[in-house]
């Protein structure tokens, strides 16, 4: 209600424009899923943060996350102190051999003051443009705190880009980042680019935690679908190639207080918890099915969790008491980029509903993943195993299969 009638009009032209053919384009997306070999080396990354938390802190916990990319947030507010040291992580970050993307984010200052936004994007692109595997240019465009109160809004914040895409014609610029399944507000951020503009990627924050697992439906759409109709919107919007990043995801933890996402930055001591918060135990189960299903489909090429470190939805507590510690969400992606993360994925098995089991061919190994969405499943197994670990990398006996995701090995 708060924005212009202008707006509404231009997001339903937007989608009047395009529906159909997006629609049609889904609709034969969707049986392809799970259908072709999804080669998983750099596709998944984590994000650090670069100036209110200690980086080398940050740097040793990605030492033991075998292969992940990274993703840095670079903030028109934070001024060149900041931007000088976000450059000097990426360098970083590169020279220690990790591939690193980054994230051009706006306030509303960008759009008052567009000479302001210019300098901070040429000066960043300058120091690091050609280091980079990817930049994401603004940040939630369908949300009013970020800055952007219109379409004409987000065509002076991406007027400079054209320029800086003839500069560096070698970076891939990604966008229109909008956030939530909103993508009426996609179609329209596309409508809005300038002319000249071509993004490399669709990028994304894509959450799902309104809906619990990632699994559940909203509607006709669970995450599946979700990533299928990004993939159709990418491969019909004449400005952007045939690729989707998903560049922003998280759960909500329980005990994240004024710290969550999800409540207010004040809460009653006796609040009770906010229903969508999880555990941290169901934050890791789920975060491994979302990779999966998002990555292996085929429909997303690359997803970066958001944090690495986050009281309220990261993977490494920073307030908890007696220091750092290391949820069991950080354990799990551990063990599955361990296990995984060089893997290829070859094909979805068919089973009963809401059990869901992925083969997947490392070297000379054959490794299946498998897990339940609210349900357990004790067999019949439809394939000997010699051996078996369980999200945390213990090996286990297994009698029956549960939430948690399992790895067996044929």
């Amino acid at each position: 209600r708060y924005y212009s009638l202008g707006r509404h009009f231009k997001v339903a032209w937007s989608v009047l424009k395009f529906a159909g053919r997006i629609w049609r384009e889904y609709r034969r997306q969707l049986p392809l899923a799970y259908q072709s070999r999804v080669d998983l080396k750099g596709r998944f990354g984590v994000a650090l943060e670069s100036t209110d938390l200690d980086f080398n802190r940050q740097l040793e916990l990605l030492e033991k996350l075998e292969g992940v990319s990274v993703l840095l947030r670079f903030c028109h507010h934070e001024g060149m102190s900041c931007w000088k040291e976000g450059v000097a992580q990426v360098k970083e970050l590169v020279a220690s051999g990790r591939k690193v993307m980054i994230a051009m984010v706006q306030d509303r200052g960008a759009v008052s003051e567009p000479d302001s936004w210019a300098r901070f994007l040429s000066f960043v692109l300058d120091e690091i443009g050609g280091l980079v595997t990817a930049v994401e240019i603004c940040h939630a465009v369908n949300r009013m705190k970020w800055g952007v109160h219109g379409p004409d809004d987000q065509v002076a914040l991406l007027s400079p880009l054209v320029k800086l895409q003839e500069k560096f014609p070698e970076i891939t610029f990604t966008g229109p980042a909008c956030i939530d399944f909103e993508y009426h507000y996609v179609l329209s951020a596309f409508e809005s680019a300038p002319d000249g503009l071509h993004y490399g990627a669709l990028s994304h924050h894509l959450y799902v935690d309104r809906r619990g697992a990632p699994e559940n439906f909203q509607g006709r759409f669970s995450t599946l679908e979700k990533c299928g109709l990004l993939r159709a919107i990418a491969r019909v919007v004449p400005a952007c190639n045939d690729q989707v990043i998903i560049s922003e995801v998280n759960w909500p933890l329980e005990g994240g207080g004024i710290w969550s996402p999800v409540t207010a930055t004040h809460v009653d001591p006796d609040a009770p918890e906010h229903p969508l918060s999880v555990s941290e135990f169901d934050y890791g189960v789920y975060m491994l099915r979302y990779l999966v299903i998002s990555v292996c489909s085929g429909f997303v090429d690359r997803v970066y969790w958001w944090r690495l470190v986050a009281h309220g939805f990261g993977l490494v507590d920073e307030r908890a008491e007696g220091g750092w510690r290391e949820r069991i969400g950080f354990k799990m992606l551990r063990v599955f980029l361990e296990q995984l993360g060089s893997a290829t994925f070859l094909e979805k098995l068919e089973m009963e509903v809401d059990v869901y089991a992925f083969r997947f061919e490392r070297g000379d190994e054959k490794i299946i993943m498998m897990w339940c969405n609210g349900r357990t499943y004790s067999g019949p197994w439809s394939f000997e195993f010699r051996q078996a670990l369980n999200a945390t990398g213990d090996v286990t006996g297994i009698k029956e299969v549960g939430d948690s995701p399992v790895y067996f090995f044929l």
